[in-house]
This record gives C-alpha cells, structure tokens and sequence, in this order.
C-alpha cells in the first residue's frame, strides 16, 4: 500500500521546530495548516505526543515515525555493530587513529551519521525533505 502525502497537518510541536516549518512544506509543495485542504488529498499528522516529534500517517497502519537515538535496536547496533570493523566505518574512510570529516548529503533519519560520530568522526548531515529534518532535529 503506498502513501504519497500531500498535505500536513502540524499539531502540538516546539515553536523552533514549527517556526519556518509551514513555509518549508509549501516550498517543497506540501500543503499544510495555512492552507484549505483539498478533499481527499492524502494526509500526514506532525505533533509531539511527549515522546518527542512524530509522524503519523492517519489510517495507513503503520507506526509513528520519530527519530529516537535511545531505542533498543538501535543502542544495540551502536554497541554492538563491529565499531571501526563494520562497513559503514570502512566506507567513510575510519583507518586507525583517523577520522575523517564526514558530510552526510542525505541525512534521513540519521542513523549512519549518528554512529559514525561515536565513532569519532566530525559529521555533517544535509536533509532537503522539510519533515524528515524536523523529526531528525528533534531526535538529536
């Protein structure tokens, strides 16, 4: 089942957070708050719910999104994951003592640049789609 959201309704969230988020989404053509929804235009739910910013897709079944650098799965892998053996720190170039600066030109929800930055690494990460930054800006 895909979902292709085009409009955005922004609830409950920090004032840094909303503050240019509206615009942000109309520029990326979302339409959100300030504008009429058109009937049937698929809809997404972006509001803190105490657990920080999340995502909701109303009626699609799946689990909030959220960026959440604390949960389990992912403390595991940051563990757990093979340190400066794993891939991931063999493709950014971690040799040794040596840690590069990384830039991270598709941030998403920043696991990878989460990780390499345990690792030592000086990371920058870019993310061009307005709602995914607002959830990763709140998770880190």
């Amino acid at each position: 089942m895909e979902h292709q959201i085009g409009y955005v309704v922004i609830g409950t969230v920090h004032p840094a957070v909303a503050d240019g988020l509206e615009e942000a989404l109309a520029e990326a053509g979302y339409g959100c708050n300030s504008r009429p929804r058109p009937t049937g235009a698929p809809c997404a739910e972006l509001d803190d719910d105490g657990q920080g910013l999340a995502l909701r897709i109303p009626g699609s079944g799946f689990a909030p999104l959220r960026v959440d650098f604390s949960n389990a799965a992912f403390l595991r892998r940051l563990v757990r994951g093979g340190g400066v053996r794993q891939a991931l720190a063999r493709a950014a170039g971690i040799r040794g003592r040596e840690r590069p600066r990384v830039l991270d030109a598709t941030a998403g929800l920043g696991r990878d640049g989460f990780i390499l930055a345990a690792l030592g690494c000086e990371v920058t990460m870019y993310e061009r789609s307005p709602l995914i930054h607002a959830l990763l800006a709140d998770g880190l």
